[in-house]
């Protein structure tokens, strides 16, 4: 369990370390040796490098920096804000030599003009957000050159100017590609507004674990790692029955990509067998996609003397699936709401009630005790619903939501959840005493005790439709296979994540689909349980 650190925590370790026998020029060294293989291992030619070093340690970092790339064939510029005296950089003054120092406004213009890569180590942790004049100059330069063709930035333990316990962020900040964060995460670099300046983020270890003060975190990294513990192995004589069976409830004459996405993501996940509840209009083209998936047919009807029908059909097969996703397509439309209140023991809606928040129940159905996800749909239904966790405490549900369903089931405006997503995913799980998963900037998973687990990356190829529909079938799909809500949600999150990163070698930033999505699962899903890489069928042709 990695967690999310403060600047204090950081400052903290730092002196520990100190104090152990760890002198802050090694330190230093450490940091700039990390990030040295991280740029190489990322660039395969050696290229022209423009640093920009700030005065304090950050700046140092840069420095020493500077001549490793210089040494292994780069050309490195530096330019310096108040850095006079490099007196306590741990370098050779003959390495410090070898680089070229830029003065001026012209000198940099023309510096960038040939720079293929542009690392910000003006500031790091515990500065100010306000930034000097000179410093906004010089970012101006940067980002007129960005201009011209692509430049990428890698900001030297955080872009200068964002602060690392908030996320709040000058507004001249230098965005960067990558941040390069030093020693522990920073829990401001996962929030908003940072996140989204950050870019990729990833940590350099210089052994500050070890320095650490343990304490009880309110916020932990949700990696590859700790999904890890958490996949169910295969073993020889295993059987698509008890390899974890799932029940999808979705779909609806305007939307049958939904359930299709849901259901070939669960299989692709591990799931050994997956049955679609569907209307039986939209059967067709779903199996056509997709020869692998089992059907339940349900009546075709927009009359709410469908739903007890419908109830029935459903309820039948509920008891022998291991787990249910509810809502990927489903609508809220008559007679949606009625099927689900009877499906789940709610009962039908009263005459009484207002929409589908009151219920009477001629006929007594005991509530839904099983394993769910609800998505989508199924979220935007519950939020109609009074006080319906208290019915349905008895489940082990994952709810799903992005800001706008967890606002509408929190009764608060979009901006409420936006402003602290970590905080109201928290005392969302606590309220509702179920697993929450907010898909917002860093996605969350929070459950009614314990940590808010903040997911390492956030591809921003995510952002298009279809994609939280595969991350309900694979955190289904992680339930069907006997995982708890927590762990098929953490799990789920992580193997999504890798299979976003698999897609961006090959197809770039954005413009995947969901289904392509899709096609990186197992590849994804076997770098989560064994930490390497496969050799993709993708490189070898």
């Amino acid at each position: 369990m990695i967690p999310l650190h403060t600047v204090e925590d950081v400052k903290s370790a730092e002196q520990n370390a100190v104090e152990a026998g760890v002198t802050e020029s090694e330190l230093m060294i450490r940091a700039a040796t990390a990030m040295f293989h991280e740029i190489t291992e990322h660039y395969e030619d050696i290229g022209h490098a423009v640093i920009l070093a700030g005065p304090g340690k950050n700046g140092g970092d840069g420095v020493v920096l500077a001549t490793l790339l210089d040494g292994a064939g780069w050309s490195v510029d530096v330019w310096g804000w108040n850095r006079d005296d490099n007196a306590e950089v741990p370098v050779e003054t003959e390495s410090l030599e070898q680089i070229i120092w830029v003065t001026g406004v012209q000198q940099l213009k023309e510096s960038l003009e040939s720079a293929d890569l542009v690392l910000d180590a003006v500031f790091g942790a515990g500065s100010r957000l306000e930034l000097p004049e000179d410093v906004i100059e010089a970012f101006g330069i940067v980002r007129d050159q960005q201009e011209s063709g692509y430049l990428p930035v890698w900001a030297v333990d955080l872009p200068s100017g964002v602060s690392a316990d908030t996320g709040e962020a000058s507004e001249d900040v230098l965005s960067a590609d990558v941040t390069l964060t030093i020693g522990l995460p920073k829990v401001g670099l996962y929030q908003q507004p940072a996140s989204g300046i950050c870019g990729e983020i990833r940590l350099v270890d210089i052994g500050l674990d070890s320095a650490i003060e343990p304490k009880s975190a309110s916020a932990c990294l949700l990696t590859s790692d700790l999904a890890r513990r958490a996949l169910p192995d295969r073993r020889t004589g295993i059987h698509k029955r008890t390899a974890g069976t799932l029940l999808i409830i979705g779909g609806s004459p305007n939307y049958y990509g939904a359930p299709r996405l849901t259901g070939e993501s669960a299989m692709r996940g591990g799931a050994g067998l997956v049955m679609i509840a569907a209307p039986s209009s939209i059967i067709a083209p779903i199996a056509t996609a997709v020869p692998e998936l089992t059907f339940l047919p349900l009546p075709v009807s927009e009359h709410a003397s469908a739903a007890a029908r419908m109830a029935e059909i459903v309820g039948k097969h509920i008891d022998e699936h291991d787990a249910l996703v509810i809502g990927p397509g489903l609508g809220t439309e008559t007679p949606v709401p009625e099927f689900l209140g009877q499906l789940l023991g709610f009962g039908q809606p009263g005459r009484s009630g207002i929409g589908f928040g009151s219920f009477t129940d001629p006929e007594p159905v005991d509530p839904f005790t099983g394993r769910a996800v609800i998505d989508a749909d199924g979220l935007n239904w519950l939020s109609g619903v009074e006080e319906w966790w208290k019915v349905l405490s008895g489940a082990e549900l994952v709810l799903t939501p992005h800001a706008g369903e967890l606002a509408r089931l929190l009764e608060v405006e979009r901006e409420v959840i936006e402003a602290d997503p970590w905080k109201h995913a928290s005392d969302a799980a606590k309220k509702f005493g179920q697993t929450v998963v907010l898909k917002h900037g860093h996605t969350v998973v929070a459950s009614p005790e314990g940590p808010v687990y903040v997911a390492e990356y956030a591809p921003v190829g995510l952002a298009t439709a279809g994609t939280g529909d595969v991350l309900a079938g694979l955190i289904g799909s992680m339930l069907a296979q006997g995982l708890s809500a927590s762990e098929a949600a953490i799990a789920g999150v992580a193997i999504g994540s890798e299979a976003a990163l698999i897609l961006q070698e090959w197809a770039g930033q954005t413009g995947y689909l969901a289904s392509d999505l899709i096609a990186a699962i197992p590849e994804a899903r076997e770098f989560v349980r064994t930490s390497q890489p496969l050799i993709s069928v993708r490189n070898q042709s």
